[in-house]
């Protein structure tokens, strides 16, 4: 039918218009005849991991398309077949990238604990896509039921799951682009170094100020810095 429709509109319009416009009207008139109506997204499985009694499911999402990547990404975490959550964004990872981690990244095994308890933890990695932006994380605790325990956003660097202080818990550093662009280009800004670890009675990740502490220059230091 849209065919159909294409050819005789292409047919009304080439006696009218110039020869340019009538490339152009008629390449418009069939792309829309081949496409017809808007389509439904197509989903391709693109991961699947099972913690405990959960499946956690990364699919690929066709028609979801950016002006960068043919698709966008979703999540599920799964129970005898009901979904019981969802994230979905430009790109979603659970695992280190393929052939390894690239500098400054550090990604937990899928199920291992960050936040201190006993249950094992799910970490989402999210890319949002655009110029050098943007790493997102969200956290889910899985053991007796799936509840997400919080959200990191780093905005133009990673979010890093690390023991920084060697206690044996896992703490969380991040760098702070508030400083991106201030005299300099991009790639010259610094990172502010930040860190937090999870508070299990705010529930909640919250600011380590006694791990971003460090000491200033010596007097002797401060002319060479100057």
């Amino acid at each position: 039918m849209y065919r159909a429709k294409a050819v005789r509109w292409a047919a009304r319009v080439v006696s009218d218009v110039s020869i340019a416009h009538r490339i152009v009207t008629i390449g418009l008139l069939l792309g829309l005849a081949l496409n017809g109506p808007a389509r439904a997204d197509v989903e391709r499985l693109s991961l699947e991991r099972m913690i405990g009694p959960y499946t956690i499911r990364i699919y690929d999402i066709y028609g979801k398309a950016t002006d960068w990547s043919p698709y966008e990404q979703a999540l599920r975490i799964l129970r005898d077949g009901q979904v019981l959550a969802t994230v979905q964004n430009h790109r979603l990872r659970i695992e280190p990238f393929t052939g390894g981690e690239p500098a400054g990244y550090t990604t937990p095994p899928v199920g291992m604990n960050v936040t201190g308890g006993s249950e094992p933890n799910l970490i989402v990695y999210q890319y949002t896509g655009g110029a050098h932006c943007c790493d997102e994380v969200d956290v889910f605790e899985i053991g007796a039921t799936v509840r997400k325990l919080g959200s990191i956003s780093s905005n133009d660097a990673a979010v890093l799951f690390q023991d920084i202080d060697g206690d044996g818990t896992i703490e969380v550093m991040l760098k702070d682009s508030i400083f991106a662009y201030w005299r300099v280009s991009f790639s010259e800004s610094p990172l502010i170094r930040v860190c937090e670890r999870y508070d299990r009675q705010a529930g909640s990740f919250e600011f380590s100020s006694d791990l971003m502490r460090k000491l200033g220059p010596s007097p002797h230091d401060i002319p060479k810095v100057a």
